[in-house]
């Protein structure tokens, strides 16, 4: 199967299984089905500005794009058009926003995945910091390339963070993708402390991030704070057959539609690289815990 192919389809993740029915009257165009995923979805770090409980961080493990649907469904009945109060939103991670955008991009036919890398334009959090973050690339046709979407981005977060570029079309330096970020680093180009989030940075976060972006290259869209394979071994201690093939892989996810049947066969390899049935999940909200995915 051919790359667009393959992204035009849904995954384990993004299935909205007998819920699809709620996709049927989305608009069609990328910016309109934005704001219905902003207009349903409260990213969880703005919920100290509402009158929202904090078991309610909970749903950010809701992991699947069914059970994220039945979520919003419950707390609000009306159609997905409807903007929602933000206290009766979907508290989301940037992995919702993305998959839930994915959802409902491949429910249209139109290629789309989810791209894992660190975003450069968060500077009200720490200026000069690359944030981890989680994006979507959906394919247009007309141009005959991936454009790169930040469904995290509304009013707010522009107006905060002064951003004057079209958050529909992301331009190349204000996204690092995690084999970029992953590349600079080894060639001591960049500081790997610059990477990563509040709680964790350096090193680790960025073959963490490159390992998540190969597993939703091949469909299997997780949470941004799992781990599996590689990502739990000591950094310290890959060796330098893993290092090779790591970098190998950071060259692959750049590399453009000709390398995703060499992605496929690089992930089918490596079982450091493939996800596992069973992955652990350190959860904001509670200890780690080991998640059974479905298939």
């Amino acid at each position: 199967m051919d790359s667009l192919s393959y992204f035009a389809t849904q995954s384990p993740t993004t299935d909205p299984g007998v819920l699809d029915r709620l996709f049927a009257d989305l608009p069609r165009t990328v910016p309109e089905l934005v704001n219905v995923v902003q207009g349903l979805c409260l990213a969880y770090w703005e919920r100290y500005k509402h009158p929202i409980p904090n078991e309610r961080l909970l749903e950010t493990n809701s992991r699947y794009v069914e059970t994220i649907l039945e979520r919003i469904a419950a707390l609000d009945k009306r159609p997905l058009t409807e903007t929602r109060q933000p206290h009766k939103r979907f508290m989301a991670s940037c992995s919702d926003f993305a998959n839930l955008l994915c959802a409902m991009l491949r429910f249209q036919g139109i290629p789309a995945r989810k791209r894992v890398g660190f975003a450069t334009y968060f500077t009200a959090v720490r200026p000069g910091f690359f944030r981890s973050h989680e994006i979507v690339e959906y394919w247009d046709s007309g141009a005959g390339r991936w454009r790169k979407v930040d469904p995290c981005l509304d009013e707010v977060e522009i107006a905060a963070n002064a951003i004057t570029f079209d958050p529909h079309d992301l331009p190349a330096d204000r996204f690092i993708p995690a084999g970029m970020a992953w590349q600079t680093c080894r060639k001591k180009q960049s500081d790997p402390d610059k990477f990563g989030n509040e709680e964790s940075r350096g090193f680790g976060v960025v073959l963490a991030n490159l390992i998540l972006d190969l597993a939703a290259m091949n469909k299997r869209e997780l949470l941004n704070w799992d781990r599996f394979g590689w990502m739990e071994q000591p950094f310290a201690t890959l060796g330098e057959e893993a290092w090779a093939i790591l970098d190998r892989l950071a060259a692959l996810l750049q590399a453009g539609n000709g390398a995703f049947a060499d992605l496929q066969t690089l992930y089918a390899q490596e079982a450091g690289l493939q996800v596992p049935k069973v992955i652990w999940c350190d959860t904001p909200l509670t200890p780690p815990c080991k998640i059974e995915l479905r298939e």
